[in-house]
């Protein structure tokens, strides 16, 4: 049994720096009140009793902290939460109860927490809420008295209360405040500001809005033309950039708040939706009309005008994007660094990604002009992509480390009572596969704002990249929890955590695009952050460069100690061999091309690349 003492939290920096040590451990809470007290060896006579009793118990180690007191008496009954809290090594046991890293604790007895009577019950329904074992003294305290069971309720009924009650308050406040026209708080929409308590224009701004208006409704320019202008006028964006974004001149034009309107929802309970405060009557919605416009009615009237007629365009354009791209968002143009285009058109057997610079520089997006002529067959891009992809991944020790610790060796330390566990695993389950269910309704909600060009391409693409990691990372723990609870049912068992790598790389490698490529699409955009094509006009081969979010590229495992291993950092980018793609798409058997094999068959695929 190893011990780690804790004086202060610049100790626990210092000595903690694995916070899995903390699970496998059991702490012991030591704390006297005055000088005399330590003097006195008060404090180590708490630890050597702590000591004592959880060695019965045969933790791995056994972590103990050490409050030494103030100056003066701090233990009176008039101790409040907030005394408590300025102690700062119960602050972090705390912290570390509500992560769940610490899930053992052993205290003299009840009054080394607080000789409070509110302030004890509020921490014990911390630890209790949290599943964690209390030791008091010689024995385990028993969280199911019925008192405490009481009080637990209680505490809990009372702070959703107190929350509501504040709430209330807060949203009172609010509706005095609009129903005098008087701002409620927040950032001043671009153009006014705040004068005693109230929207006025912003003169140099309300300027620059007015000529937006201008520029795109009366003069009938584009956002991009627009966007060109600021940037030549040096008008820094509501942000301070130095480049506006196409979605901030969108919203913009789109705000009532420039005709005077200004438009305000307050949901009157707390924690519930817009919809559902609407259906009970529970919505407070209120116009604000403001003292300065800022744009006329008939500008106004045509800037509308014009996003209906653009609206109704992009409806028709979006509804016949039927082709799928694997590497849609991830392609990078070397040339340009601007993102590339597919085209799919099979009666042509055309299947080809392009640098969309040209079709850019003939609609005037941009002046910057790419001397990248050449298009690169999709079938073949693609499989290089994949292949290489999943070659690095399967063979990262850093991945296989991860899968190892995070997902098949759980460590299950309290089976003692374990429905409790099984309950609790469960109950975890149930509200991850829930999170997942809501993403996917999020992503549908996210969608639909693309579409209507509320964000644009790269805002949704990020987005969309940083929930499949949340929805992976989700998954991920549910496979987890599957192996807790199996463990938790039959006690002994062992998995073979390499065996279960391997077959999950096996099916990895049977995927297909014809069937699965969501599944396919959503693991590259996970491992992947980005790929670089080049085209070599002397050699006139294409070579790629992948951008990984790992460091996962040539990591490499050597030997620390008797079955300890250290893992060093590889490389987050991988540059493959100069290849044709005409070449390679006429040397390849045809059923390789259409993804309707297993990865297997097309490990010959890679002898082509050197």
């Amino acid at each position: 049994m190893k011990e780690i003492t804790i004086k202060s939290l610049e100790d626990f920096r210092t000595k903690i720096t694995d916070f899995s040590i903390l699970k496998e451990s059991i702490s012991i809470y030591s704390r006297v009140s005055t000088k005399g007290q330590i003097d006195n060896f008060s404090i180590q006579n708490q630890v050597n009793e702590g000591k004592k009793y959880c060695k019965t118990l045969k933790p791995k180690y056994l972590i103990i902290w050490k409050e030494e007191g103030k100056s003066g008496d701090d233990m009176s009954n008039k101790e409040d939460m907030t005394d408590v809290l300025s102690r700062e090594l119960i602050r972090e046991i705390i912290k570390l109860v509500d992560e769940q890293f610490i899930t053992k604790l052993w205290i003299y007895d009840m009054s080394r927490l607080s000789r409070n009577e509110e302030v004890s019950m509020y921490l014990k329904s911390k630890f209790y809420s949290n599943g964690m074992e209390l030791h008091v003294g010689k024995q385990l305290y028993d969280f199911d008295n019925i008192n405490d069971k009481l009080m637990f309720g209680v505490l809990s009924v009372f702070n959703e209360y107190e929350n509501n009650l504040r709430y209330s308050k807060s949203v009172g406040g609010k509706m005095s405040k609009l129903r005098t026209n008087g701002w409620i708080g927040g950032k001043p929409n671009y153009g006014f500001e705040i004068v005693n308590g109230r929207l006025k224009e912003n003169k140099e701004q309300g300027d620059v809005v007015r000529k937006i208006f201008e520029w795109y409704g009366v003069n009938d320019k584009s956002l991009k033309y627009v966007q060109s202008e600021l940037e030549r006028l040096g008008i820094k964006s509501p942000r301070g950039n130095t480049r506006w974004s196409l979605p901030q001149l969108r919203n913009l034009l789109r705000n009532e708040v420039y005709i005077g309107k200004q438009k305000f929802q307050l949901r009157l309970l707390k924690g519930k939706s817009i919809e559902y405060c609407k259906k009970k009557g529970k919505l407070f919605e209120y116009e604000v009309k403001l003292d300065d416009k800022i744009v006329s009615d008939f500008q106004w009237k045509v800037v509308s005008d014009k996003h209906k007629r653009y609206m109704r365009t992009s409806r028709q354009q979006s509804n016949s994007r039927v082709n799928k791209y694997l590497l849609n968002g991830l392609l990078y143009c070397d040339g340009c660094d601007g993102l590339m285009g597919g085209r799919i058109v099979p009666t042509q057997n055309t299947y080809i990604y392009h640098c969309t610079n040209k079709i850019n520089v003939w609609k005037g997006r941009t002046d910057k002009k790419c001397n990248n002529t050449r298009s690169v067959n999709l079938r073949v891009l693609e499989m290089i992509i994949w292949n290489s992809t999943v070659d690095v991944w399967s063979n990262s020790y850093t991945i296989k480390e991860k899968f190892k610790e995070d997902f098949l060796i759980p460590k299950i330390e309290d089976r003692k009572d374990v429905n409790v566990g099984l309950s609790k695993k469960m109950n975890i389950q149930s509200r991850l596969h829930k999170e997942i269910s809501d993403f996917d309704k999020r992503l549908q909600t996210l969608y639909k704002d693309h579409m209507l060009l509320k964000i644009d391409d790269k805002v949704y693409n990020d987005i969309v990249k940083s929930i499949g990691v949340e929805v992976e990372q989700r998954k991920d723990k549910i496979k987890s929890l599957s192996d807790e609870i199996s463990l938790l049912k039959k006690q002994d068992v062992w998995f073979n955590w390499f065996d279960d790598f391997e077959n999950y790389v096996d099916e990895i490698k049977k995927w297909n695009r014809d069937d699965d490529f969501d599944k396919m699409r959503e693991f590259l955009t996970r491992i992947i952050e980005r790929i670089d094509l080049k085209w070599d006009s002397e050699t006139n081969l294409h070579q790629v460069k992948i951008k990984y979010v790992w460091n996962i590229y040539k990591d490499k495992r050597g030997k620390k100690g008797k079955w300890k291993f250290n893992i060093s950092k590889g490389k987050s980018e991988r540059l493959l061999p100069k290849f044709s793609s005409m070449g390679l798409s006429k040397k390849l058997p045809n059923e390789v091309l259409t993804y309707s094999n297993s990865y297997s068959t097309v490990t010959d695929f890679a002898k082509f690349l050197g």
